[in-house]
């Protein structure tokens, strides 16, 4: 118990792509991948248009793009392909961490106990438990490819992926790059796999302090 306890809370102030490294859930689907060097643009959907942010996190996507094969649609052109991105943080859940906490035994268990198994110390059952609460909140990130070349048919959605962490850190703009990197590692990837996704800390741009 002790043990599950210290992984829990070594597990929970992972927090980043800063200092530590970032784990990640990713899932993803893909059919008929166009050939590297068609043109992207990215839009986000209706929740963040126009936010500031999301320009922020689309310059991120738009970076892994480019390491991918793509380019960027040139201003006024259409786009080949429509990168659509969203991303959240949900309201978070208790956990709740229990160590336990030793005291020393009295003077004369302590001589009984040297008579028996010298030269330890004695140590009586724990008398109480230390409690932590932590919140613990569910970040992710949420992309598609839309193939919108044959203009007389529907746009194709080529490709779609979630990726989503737990942690102490709610804080988007450190933990939103990370997982942006983890959906983007050994990309495409398998088509219907989730796996968990590990990325160290110069994944981001960000160097280790």
């Amino acid at each position: 118990m002790m043990k599950k306890a210290l992984l829990l809370l070594f597990a929970l102030t992972v927090t980043g792509c800063g200092t530590q490294n970032f784990s990640a859930t990713v899932t993803r689907f893909h059919r008929d991948l166009p050939p590297a060097g068609e043109t992207f643009a990215i839009q986000p959907q209706q929740d963040q248009r126009g936010s500031v942010e999301f320009d922020t996190y689309a310059g991120t996507v738009a970076g892994q793009m480019v390491s991918a094969g793509y380019k960027p649609a040139a201003p006024g052109k259409p786009a080949d392909l429509v990168v659509e991105f969203r991303y959240g943080v949900d309201n978070g859940r208790s956990e709740l961490v229990t160590t336990p906490l030793f005291g020393r035994d009295t003077y004369w268990q302590r001589q009984n106990c040297a008579r028996v198994m010298p030269p330890f110390d004695c140590y009586v059952p724990p008398v109480t438990n230390d409690i932590q609460s932590f919140t613990v909140f569910t970040r992710w990130v949420e992309l598609s490819v839309t193939d919108t070349r044959k203009k007389a048919a529907p746009p194709v959605k080529l490709f779609e992926a979630r990726a989503y962490s737990e942690g102490v850190n709610r804080n988007l703009p450190e933990v939103v790059p990370p997982l942006i990197a983890a959906l983007f590692t050994e990309f495409p990837g398998l088509n219907g796999e989730t796996r968990t996704v590990v990325v160290t800390p110069d994944c981001c741009g960000n160097k280790s302090k």
